[in-house]
């Protein structure tokens, strides 16, 4: 055969094998494993927190957090994403949480077949209840006074992060400046996060101090606690008050040398 023939044979064979390829990656375009939008879940663990939120109604002082990572997860080894949570942390006084998570119990739908299990470590038994397909809540006790109540996602792909909020309401943000004043220090960085609910939305505005000292709050920011707000007992080194529908909750960070606190307007 000559050397054009050859050129000629190589050169179908290069088209023949490209369009194979070219085909293969179409079909595994189309058919690859893919996990669930984790956008498609939000709404619904959004009106999980909300619920919980609203359920609590004065009892305990809320806050609401981000959606973040629980755990990275593999549905097979070519599906790979995320597990994804949003918590809402209740403050009530110690002794009260087994009655705040029945009152959340009760609040939830039937639908959402919500059960009691069996008590951990003395605690009050927990609360599960399933929120859709690959979607569960868990309210639990995980201190004194202090309930989380968790709505999270099955394995999911998580997609873009949302930007963070990094300025907060005015009025919110002065409110809590003014608390960190008072145990003279000021606030550094900010965060917002916002859940919608039936009358409007829930807006925690969170912030940590520059360093401090964050020894004895409860004594110390004895004067910030409006008058006629409700101040929750605890044990811990932690001041939480309900004023309507206002949160605040001041705590000493983990290593003693800030101050967090997060302040949450509950419009529902």
């Amino acid at each position: 055969m000559s050397r054009r023939r050859w050129w000629l044979v190589g050169a179908v064979a290069l088209v023949l094998l490209a369009g194979q390829a070219g085909a293969a990656a179409a079909v595994w375009r189309y058919t690859r494993p893919r996990l669930p939008a984790l956008a498609a879940a939000v709404p619904t663990l959004d009106r999980a927190i909300a619920l919980v939120v609203g359920a609590v109604d004065g009892r305990a002082a809320v806050a609401i957090g981000p959606l973040v990572p629980l755990a990275s997860c593999t549905n097979t080894p070519l599906a790979k994403g995320s597990r994804v949570s949003r918590t809402a942390d209740l403050y009530t006084d110690p002794g009260q949480e087994d009655a705040l998570i029945g009152r959340i119990a009760a609040a939830l739908p039937a639908e959402q077949h919500a059960r009691r299990e069996a008590p951990v470590g003395g605690g009050p038994p927990p609360l599960t209840a399933a929120l859709g397909t690959g979607l569960s809540l868990h309210v639990t006790r995980l201190g004194n006074g202090w309930v989380a109540a968790i709505a999270e996602t099955d394995c999911r792909n998580p997609g873009r992060p949302a930007p963070s909020v990094t300025t907060a309401p005015a009025k919110a943000s002065a409110e809590v400046t003014q608390v960190l004043a008072a145990l003279g220090t000021m606030p550094t960085t900010w965060r917002a996060d916002t859940v919608a609910c039936a009358g409007g939305a829930i807006v925690t505005v969170a912030t940590i101090s520059a360093e401090t000292g964050a020894d004895n709050l409860r004594n110390r920011l004895a004067g910030a606690v409006p008058a006629g707000a409700r101040r929750f007992v605890s044990d811990a080194n932690r001041l939480a008050w309900r004023d309507g529908t206002t949160s605040v909750i001041v705590a000493a960070s983990d290593d003693g040398r800030h101050v967090t606190v997060q302040d949450t307007a509950a419009a529902c």
